[in-house]
C-alpha cells in the first residue's frame, strides 16, 4: 500500500499515548506509525494536543481513551478557531449528552476541515 502523505508539506498529526481500541492496535494507527509522512508527536496530553490544532501549530490530533474532561476546554478553542472536532465515526462530539456520564471514554479526531476529511478517510479504510 503506498504511504500516506498528508495534504501539507511537513504536517503535524498529534496522537494520543494509549491508542489501543479494544485491546488491539487499529489498522490506521499502524499505517500512520509505518507509512506515513505525517510528523508524529505524542505529548501525553490531549488538551494541549486539541489546543495546539486549534493555535495552528498542528493539523490533526487523535485521542482514543481520553475522557470528556480531557477535551471540553481545548475543544472550545479548536472549534472558534474553525476546526472540526468528531468522534471515530465522523460525528460530532459537542453538544455532548452529559445525561448519566460517568467518566466513558471520549474518543475525537481534532483536525482543521481539509486534514480532518483525510484523517477520517484514513481512519475508515484502515480500521
Amino acid at each position: 500500500t503506498a504511504p500516506v502523505t498528508p495534504l501539507f508539506d511537513g504536517a503535524i498529526l498529534m496522537l494520543t499515548a494509549n491508542l489501543l481500541i479494544n485491546g488491539r492496535l487499529p489498522g490506521f494507527a499502524t499505517r500512520w506509525m509505518t507509512a506515513t509522512t505525517w510528523k508524529i508527536r505524542v505529548l501525553g496530553s490531549a488538551a494541549l494536543e486539541c489546543s495546539l490544532v486549534g493555535a495552528g501549530v498542528a493539523h490533526g490530533a487523535l485521542t482514543v481513551n481520553g475522557k470528556l474532561w480531557d477535551v471540553v476546554a481545548a475543544a472550545a478553542i479548536a472549534l472558534e478557531a474553525g476546526a472540526r472536532l468528531t468522534d471515530l465515526t465522523g460525528a460530532p462530539v459537542f453538544p455532548y449528552p452529559l445525561a448519566g456520564y460517568s467518566g466513558a471514554k471520549v474518543p475525537f479526531v481534532c483536525a482543521g476541515p481539509a486534514a480532518h476529511a483525510q484523517l477520517m478517510d484514513e481512519i475508515r479504510q484502515y480500521p
